[in-house]
């Protein structure tokens, strides 16, 4: 079978389908002469999913229901079919298309990284792939899950992404932990098993409002690259040119894709120096490094910034450390910003200490002589 995808990756998810369901991509206007027959009349489409609410899930009066149900069912009506929803196995799902047990699967079901291995009908939605923890987790950014343990779903995005954590700039995990069953997830992470875990934001919001509890949802979707590639090349192909404003802290394939596509990087360099990169903003700075290579090989304009922060940044010497650093690269501009407590209050309502506790802001006259040494 030859599974041509369909290359509309705007957005992350959609329905994976195989053989029968090609009518999808292209039309089919006989179905479409059906679709005026009674139900019982139409031909019978089977549709394999397992239980993810809200997408899929068994309701009260033992039929199958959520989103991607209702989606389905429309779909399907207009194209002249009934769907017949089967509950399987998620690992088996290729196996299930491929073997003609099932006609498609459907179940929010991500493409990134995945569109030669299916035909697909779609994208039809938006969902950010994210980490949550317990409110009383450390865990507060992507770098902090380092040597700390994940529990995913099988065969689910997290898992691949997560599994090969280098390659996708990701930190390395003490352990990663998957299960086939997904409310299984979530109680792994209740109990203490998993310092984290990761999945659809839709789905971990959906299992807090159903069981009444809460978790954390870290700021960084874990797939941030590729959506905002697709942004970028949107906005190219309206004639707007774009600047990517990031600190490096992600760094892969997509990444460098992203890199490439936008027309300048505006690029926050912490510190210079490993160590006190760590200090300052508890990772590491290989990501940093690995950005900087990219940009010494590609000349992309770059304006590079750093915040002058008393005991880490405040000298001569890091603001040549910094000049250094940047060395071959094709440097249109370098900012030193001044470090300031506008945002103490958003790290004192979340709760989360601030490492920063009484360092003051340079003065306007300090800020001058840095800034002489970089003009």
């Amino acid at each position: 079978m030859n599974a041509r995808s369909r290359r509309l990756r705007f957005f992350s998810l959609a329905l994976a389908v195989l053989g029968l369901c090609m009518v999808l991509l292209c039309g089919c206007r006989p179905a479409e002469e059906k679709a005026d027959s009674s139900p019982a009349e139409l031909p019978v489409i089977v549709v394999g999913s397992d239980n993810y609410p809200p997408f899929n899930y068994t309701g009260s009066d033992g039929q199958p229901t959520g989103v991607d149900v209702e989606l389905a069912q429309e779909a399907f009506r207009r194209l002249g079919y009934r769907v017949q929803f089967v509950t399987i196995n998620w690992e088996e799902k290729k196996t299930l298309v491929e073997n003609g047990t099932i006609d498609c699967a459907w179940g929010s079901f991500s493409m990134n990284g995945r569109e030669d291995e299916y035909t697909w009908a779609g994208p039809y939605l938006h969902s950010r792939q994210v980490v949550a923890v317990r409110t009383s987790s450390d865990i507060y950014t992507l770098a902090d899950l380092a040597d700390k343990t994940l529990v995913v779903q099988s065969t689910t995005k997290p898992e691949e992404l997560f599994l090969d954590a280098a390659a996708n700039g990701l930190p390395q995990l003490r352990a990663v932990y998957s299960l086939q069953d997904r409310d299984l997830i979530y109680t792994t992470l209740i109990k203490g098993y998993a310092d984290a875990l990761a999945a659809h934001e839709s789905a971990i919001r959906q299992f807090m409002k159903d069981y009444s509890v809460e978790y954390r949802i870290l700021a960084e979707p874990l797939m941030q690259a590729e959506f905002v590639l697709e942004c970028v090349q949107a906005l190219h192909g309206a004639g707007i040119h774009c600047a990517l404003d990031t600190g490096a802290g992600l760094w892969n394939e997509a990444a460098a894709r992203l890199f490439d596509a936008v027309d300048l990087v505006i690029l926050d360099v912490k510190h210079s120096d490993p160590a006190e990169f760590r200090r300052l903003t508890g990772g590491d700075i290989g990501t940093l490094d690995q950005a900087l290579a990219h940009l010494r090989a590609t000349q992309k304009p770059v304006w590079a910034r750093q915040v002058i922060v008393e005991g880490y940044t405040q000298s001569a010497e890091q603001v040549c450390a910094l000049k250094e650093k940047l060395a071959g690269i094709h440097v249109a501009k370098i900012e030193l910003l001044p470090y300031h407590t506008l945002g103490v209050h958003k790290w004192k309502a979340l709760g989360i200490p601030y490492a920063l506790e009484g360092v003051k802001p340079p003065s306007a006259e300090e800020m001058a002589a840095l800034s002489a040494l970089v003009r």
